[in-house]
């Protein structure tokens, strides 16, 4: 199980979600990504437009700090290599 963490995620805490994951299934669990300034839209490419003031808004928008244009290609790159060494490489016995 490949897991990124968003460490400013608002919707899904990450100390709720990802990271009790991650204690539950240590051996059989990997972080892909731990991103300090990330929130729970930050792998949403393009980001939608929101109407100003939903919670779609509140909840998605990204925080300060989240650079969209250097992290999305970062985020993409590492799901890509997740994949390509889980299920291009030769079964482990």
């Amino acid at each position: 199980l490949g897991l990124i963490i968003a460490r400013k995620d608002i919707n899904q805490k990450p100390q709720f979600h990802v990271l009790a994951i991650t204690n539950s299934c240590k051996t059989n669990c990997e972080i892909l990504l731990d991103l300090e300034n990330a929130g729970h839209g930050a792998m949403l490419s393009p980001i939608p437009p929101f109407k100003k003031g939903s919670i779609e808004q509140t909840l998605l928008s990204d925080p300060i700090g989240f650079d969209r244009e250097i992290m999305i290609p970062k985020i993409n790159n590492s799901i890509i290599d997740f994949f390509e060494n889980h299920l291009l490489s030769p079964m482990k016995n």
